[in-house]
């Protein structure tokens, strides 16, 4: 799988090689969990590639979990899934399939799709799902199947076009180095001027300066807003209204660290230890009204955690 180039988009904010990824898992005891629905209420692309390619998923699923030989396969869906018949008839021992509420959010974060299991299926499933299963989602395993069954290489991606300046929303297969410019002539060109361009939904995506920026492994949605559609995206100071804390689902103070990673202060290395809980949804970034980037600043300080975890333990 390392030589196909498949990338796993379960978290868009870090995509990982899939074949790196399986080859990571070892040989303990694990799961295969494949989310069939959008985490990000505004992007509905996974939607539709499992209301789409629905038999070409399926089929990726056997693959990879005879490839990781899991001991037990969890579908996770929403409410409106329209496929639910074909899981139900999907021919696999301890295959399951969760339901959860996309009303509210975050809904399909590790953490999410954990407790949900947790509440609802624990006591009646003969699997436990960990953290350090393997997560998977739509676009990932329809690429799998282009790779191993189609054989085809993997330059060309199913992506949800949207947005208040086109004519009308699509999904396009887009040949990869395609920028986005080139994309809204393909279909028509532009309604109204845009003024903002957001990469891979408006939760947990990000936004990009140019519409020269080109399709990748990792973009899954391009929303195109008008001025109408957009708030000022000046960085103010904190107002310490405390709605990031009130917002957080793993219960942590972004205001706190990203006050301390900008202003370098002093503080209780419990706040410290408290960025691994984060799950990256950016509900924070969302509810600020100062338009902090707290959400970028505690990945950030995440990923300085496991790499300095990881000299220590070198040492």
């Amino acid at each position: 799988m390392i030589d196909k180039g498949v990338v796993n988009t379960f978290l868009v904010s870090n995509p990982v090689n899939l074949g790196f990824e399986i080859k990571n898992l070892g040989n303990k005891v694990k799961n295969l969990v494949v989310r069939l629905c959008d985490e990000d209420e505004y992007r509905l692309t996974d939607s539709l590639m499992s209301k789409f390619f629905i038999q070409e998923i399926l089929i990726a699923v056997k693959l990879l979990a005879k490839t990781i030989n899991a001991q037990g396969v969890l579908f996770v869906v929403n409410k409106k899934f329209e496929n639910l018949k074909e899981l139900q008839d999907f021919q696999m021992e301890n295959a399951r399939i969760l339901i959860i509420d996309n009303k509210t959010f975050p809904c399909g974060f590790k953490r999410d799709i954990i407790n949900s299991f947790n509440k609802s299926l624990k006591k009646s499933v003969p699997f436990k799902i960990t953290k350090n299963d393997l997560y998977v989602d739509s676009s990932t395993l329809y690429e799998v199947y282009k790779a191993v069954i189609l054989e085809l290489p993997s330059i060309e991606k199913f992506v949800h076009i949207t947005g208040n300046c086109i004519y009308s929303s699509c999904l396009l297969n887009l040949k990869m180095g395609t920028s986005i410019n080139d994309v809204i002539k393909q279909i028509g060109g532009y309604e109204s001027n845009p003024a903002m361009v957001v990469v891979n939904g408006s939760q947990t995506g990000t936004s990009v300066s140019s519409l020269d920026v080109p399709i990748t492994k990792y973009t899954k949605s391009v929303s195109i807003l008008a001025n109408n559609k957009i708030t000022d995206s000046h960085i103010y100071s904190c107002v310490n209204c405390g709605n990031c804390r009130l917002s957080c689902p793993a219960n942590i103070c972004p205001d706190i660290l990203y006050k301390y990673a900008i202003e370098k202060n002093e503080i209780d290395s419990i706040y410290l230890d408290s960025v691994s809980l984060c799950n990256e949804c950016g509900l924070c970034n969302t509810v600020c009204p100062a338009r902090l980037p707290l959400g970028q600043m505690i990945t950030t300080l995440k990923s300085e955690t496991i790499n300095k975890g990881k000299n220590q333990n070198e040492e």
